[in-house]
C-alpha cells in the first residue's frame, strides 16, 4: 500500500491492485495512508470468470492441467490473475513477487504466455548502482547453466535495456578465463557466445571471455589485451551461470553499498516483472517506473 501511495504521488502510472478491497482498506488505515481505492487506484477483486477459466485452461491443458485445476489456480493465484489481465487487455504490465518463490511466479506467467520453452528463453537483468559504477548483471535469477546461444540472446536483450537508461551498452562476457587463457567448458561457452554475437550483432560493443577485473579496469585491459573492442568500463556484465551472477550481484550490493534495482525480466512474451521478497518500498516504486516506461515505449 505504501508503494501504491508513492506511485500515485509520483504519477508513474495508473496502478491496479489485485486482492480484497476490505483488506486493502484495513492496511491503508493501519499505515495511516491517504490513498483511496477507486479514486487513486483501481481494485481488481477476482470473481469467478468463466471466460478467463476457459482461456487459461486453453493455455495449460497440454501441460497436464484439467479444467478444475485451471479454475483453482486462477482463483488462488494473483500472479495468474495479473497475467490474464494483460492477456485480455485490462492492464499493460505487471509487478509481482513480494511473497513466494521467483520461479513459481515465473511459471505462472509463462503458462499464460504459452511459452513452452520459456525458462530457456527468459532471463533476469539486475542493476546495482554504486558510488563508482552503474552495473547491469545477467542472468541473476532464471537459468542455472545457460547455453552459449542463450547467453548471446540475453546479451542482446540486456543491451537494449541498458540503452533504455540512456547509456551506451558495453558488454563483457565474464569468466575465470581471459581471452583463451584457460580451455574449460565454461570458457569455451563464453567464447562461443562472443562469436555468435559478433556474427549476428556486429554493431554491439561486446568482448570476452574475460575476468571481471579487466571488464572494470581499462588500464588492466589495455595491458593484457590492447586490441579489445571494449573501450572504457563495461556496464553490462554477462555471467556464465546463475551462481556467478547471483553471487556477484549480492557481493556488489552489500560490499559496495550498492542500490539494487530489478530484476528486469527479459524475453517474456508478457510484459511482467518479478521482484524478490526482500524488495523495499522504494525498490517496488523503482521497478514500477521501469515497467511503466517499458510499456509506454513498446506501445508506440
Amino acid at each position: 500500500m505504501q508503494a501504491i501511495e508513492s506511485i500515485v504521488q509520483d504519477r508513474l502510472c495508473a496502478p491496479i491492485a489485485i486482492g480484497r478491497e476490505d483488506v486493502m482498506r484495513a492496511n491503508i488505515k493501519e499505515y495511516g495512508l491517504t490513498i483511496e481505492p477507486g479514486r487513486d487506484f483501481e481494485v481488481m477483486e477476482y470473481k469467478e470468470n468463466e471466460d478467463w477459466v476457459q482461456n487459461f485452461h486453453a493455455c495449460t491443458e497440454r501441460r497436464g492441467k484439467s479444467l478444475s485445476e485451471a479454475r483453482e489456480i486462477l482463483r488462488n493465484s494473483t500472479t495468474t490473475q495479473a497475467a490474464m489481465m494483460i492477456k485480455t487487455g485490462l492492464a499493460d504490465t505487471m509487478v509481482c513477487g513480494t511473497i513466494g518463490r521467483f520461479h513459481r511466479h515465473l511459471g505462472r506467467i509463462l503458462s499464460v504466455a504459452q511459452q513452452d520453452d520459456g525458462f530457456d528463453e527468459v532471463s533476469a537483468l539486475s542493476i546495482v548502482i554504486t558510488g563508482k559504477h552503474t552495473l547491469f548483471i545477467a542472468d541473476t535469477h532464471v537459468t542455472n547453466d545457460p547455453s552459449a546461444e542463450a547467453i548471446a540472446e540475453m546479451t542482446v536483450l540486456a543491451a537494449t535495456e541498458v540503452a533504455r537508461f540512456g547509456l551506451k551498452p558495453k558488454a563483457a562476457l565474464l569468466s575465470h578465463s581471459s581471452f583463451g587463457s584457460r580451455d574449460t567448458e565454461s570458457s569455451r561457452k563464453m567464447r562461443k557466445a562472443l562469436a555468435l554475437l559478433q556474427d549476428s550483432h556486429p554493431e554491439l560493443m561486446v568482448e570476452g571471455e574475460m575476468q571481471a577485473e579487466l571488464a572494470l579496469s581499462p588500464p588492466a585491459m589495455a595491458q593484457q589485451f590492447p586490441n579489445s573492442k571494449l573501450t572504457g568500463v563495461a556496464n553490462l556484465l554477462v555471467m556464465p551461470n546463475l551462481d556467478s551472477a547471483h553471487i556477484a550481484m549480492n557481493l556488489i550490493k552489500s560490499g559496495a553499498d550498492g542500490v539494487p534495482i530489478g530484476p528486469i525480466l527479459l524475453g517474456c512474451d508478457i510484459p511482467a516483472h518479478i521482484v524478490t521478497p526482500g524488495t523495499t518500498v522504494r525498490g517496488l516504486v523503482n521497478m514500477t517506473a521501469i515497467a511503466a516506461a517499458r510499456s509506454a515505449t513498446e506501445a508506440k
